[in-house]
């Protein structure tokens, strides 16, 4: 994937995750924020928000710790 200016590059292991389950994953282990406050707007059910959650983690290596992921 190619990095956008000014961004800081992911960890190789949310790097490589779909968007939608990236950016939950991000919003809910490193951010704080409750599945529920991850929504982002109609169309997107709290139930297909805690499955991408669910699948993200299920991808994402156990050692890797998704809370110094988002504080780099």
């Amino acid at each position: 994937r190619r990095q956008e200016a000014g961004r800081p590059a992911l960890p190789r292991p949310l790097a490589e995750l779909p968007e939608e389950e990236r950016s939950v994953l991000i919003l809910t282990s490193a951010s704080g924020y409750a599945p529920a406050e991850s929504v982002g707007g109609p169309g997107r059910p709290l139930g297909t928000v805690k499955s991408q959650i669910h699948r993200g983690r299920a991808r994402v290596p156990e050692q890797f710790d998704l809370a110094e992921a988002g504080h780099d």
